[in-house]
């Protein structure tokens, strides 16, 4: 689990340059070895060796895999976008950029007050109804910022950081859009998501250290960064456990209380060795996986459907919702195991598993090592404004381990209507070289003196 370290020390992985690649495996190392190791303990024998065989196979296939594709991938992608690019900030652009992000901030938190939707945690059944009963637009509004809160987000940071634009009312434009959507999805990952909330900081801190200048050396404003990071990040965890309780206890989710992080919290919650455990449901369902064969993808058939709702809603799609039948793994727990569970303790390498068997830990970790590469390489400049566009959006989409595999497939399809258009008008433009004009006289005068 430590080749991290060995890859450090051979200069294989440099910090911060790799930041994002350290962050995901160590996402990995908690989900696949530590919570299941420390579960493991009070379950049967038999449990316990299946838990040991997915552990030693997920150290080649995954660890080692994820590690070496990723170096190999960066390298490429540096040698590839070598130049930093001139970069100027288009005004028109991003005055429509920020205005939609700040509008779009503003309507989810109306509807979110308006339905009473702050507080997600009402069960797949009961967010799944509650959602379905919005109109079409309070439903677009409502999603949409969520999906797209952290990548405005990180987009917002990356111009101030590199970009660095001059006029003054344009870096309080972009500082607007970042404070706002930050603050508001802040709001939502608060209330609702404390490993979304601790990574969420994580990236924009990642933003921040893999833009400053490479140094050698250590840096004490980035050792203070990193600890503010992790005192924010025991806090956020801290303050989500009291609003939980306080919205289980009939409380209100804005009371001031809840910012008090020695309050007592934890009314019959998981541990976190369950809710942190991505082995337990391959273990569920192994032995029927080895008996029947995976499900080739047929478990990704309804996400991916899900995908064009509610654009192409159908009385299926309504079903599957209402059912709370819309994940991979409600799919093979019902398929494998008998069990019907909606909301049952994974992470990416479970769906993936339950598709493609093993194959499924070394598909997982072919694409995260991409996607590190592709975010870690593009926001630091290199590659143009596109380049940073897709980094930012992929930073965004990739960072929690705990989502299906089929989330981080497919999860971006029925966004990406908004990133091209982003794209289009983009923000960020290459700086046009300078033209030399030279009047009709002087090109006459230049002329005859050659």
């Amino acid at each position: 689990m430590m080749l991290p370290v060995v890859a450090m020390l051979s200069g294989m992985l440099r910090w911060p340059r790799d930041i994002f690649a350290g962050l995901m495996y160590a996402q990995g190392v908690v989900y696949m070895f530590i919570a299941p190791s420390i579960a493991a303990a009070s379950l049967p024998t038999n449990t316990q060796a299946r838990y040991s065989f997915f552990l030693w196979w997920a150290l080649p296939l995954f660890c080692g895999a994820f590690l070496v594709a990723y170096r190999i991938v960066a390298a490429r992608l540096e040698r590839r976008w070598s130049a930093p690019p001139d970069l100027v900030v288009n005004q028109l652009a991003s005055v429509g950029f920020v205005i939609g992000s700040i509008l779009m901030a503003v309507g989810w938190l109306w509807v979110a007050l308006t339905r009473n939707l702050l507080y997600r945690r009402l069960g797949a059944e009961g967010i799944a109804g509650a959602q379905l009963d919005l109109s079409l637009i309070e439903f677009g509004i409502y999603r949409s910022f969520m999906e797209f809160a952290p990548f405005f987000a990180i987009y917002a940071l990356v111009v101030l950081r590199i970009a660095k634009p001059p006029q003054r009312w344009i870096q309080l434009l972009w500082r607007s859009c970042l404070v706002v959507t930050a603050s508001l999805y802040g709001l939502n990952v608060l209330v609702n998501s404390r490993l979304a909330g601790v990574l969420f900081i994580a990236a924009l801190a990642g933003v921040v250290l893999i833009t400053a200048p490479e140094s050698r050396r250590v840096r004490p404003e980035r050792v203070v960064l990193i600890l503010m990071l992790a005192i924010s990040a025991l806090y956020v965890v801290r303050v989500s456990e009291n609003i939980r309780e306080r919205i289980s206890n009939g409380g209100s989710a804005f009371d001031p209380s809840n910012l008090d992080p020695s309050g007592r919290t934890g009314g019959g919650e998981e541990g976190y060795e369950l809710r942190l455990n991505g082995i337990d449901l391959m273990a569920l369902i192994a032995d029927n996986v080895e008996a029947q064969g995976p499900a080739l993808g047929r478990a990704w058939a309804v996400p991916l459907l899900l995908q064009l709702d509610p654009i192409f809603r159908t009385d299926f799609t309504e079903q599957m919702k209402r059912g709370a039948l819309t994940t991979s793994k409600s799919f093979l727990l019902l398929q494998y195991a008998g069990i019907a569970e909606s909301d049952y303790y994974s992470c990416m390498i479970s769906d993936a598993y339950g598709n493609l068997g093993l194959a499924g830990f070394l598909a997982v970790a072919l694409v995260l090592a991409g996607a590190c590469a592709v975010a870690g390489v593009g926001l630091r400049g290199k590659g143009g404004p596109t380049v940073i566009l897709i980094a930012s959006f992929v930073l965004s989409r990739v960072l929690p381990f705990e989502q299906e595999f089929a989330s981080l497939l497919f999860g971006w399809l029925k966004l990406l209507p908004l990133i091209i258009a982003i794209w289009i008008f983009s923000p960020l433009r290459r700086r046009r070289p300078a033209v030399l004009r030279i009047e009709n006289g002087s090109a006459q005068a230049l002329i005859g003196a050659m």
